[in-house]
């Protein structure tokens, strides 16, 4: 948000340093945003891999309690 204010009073007031400093920290803010995401996707997929996979080994060994907590399944 600071980088799109810096840029908009930039452009009011006509300052060339402000604008390209508030452009500058937009980029910066949407690398980490789209950096951020990243590890978002990458962690939820880890997360639903280690759940398939968890309930598979339940299957396969007759546990199913545990095929049901991997799953995502709560009782209760």
């Amino acid at each position: 948000m600071a980088g799109s204010g810096k840029e908009f009073v930039g452009n009011v007031v006509g300052s060339d340093n402000l604008k390209t400093e508030g452009r500058r920290q937009n980029e910066e803010g949407q690398g980490r945003e789209a950096a951020g995401q990243i590890k978002d996707y990458v962690g939820g997929a880890v997360d639903r891999a280690t759940g398939t996979i968890g309930a598979a080994v339940a299957g396969v060994t007759g546990n199913s309690q545990a095929k049901g907590m991997s799953t995502g399944e709560r009782s209760g």
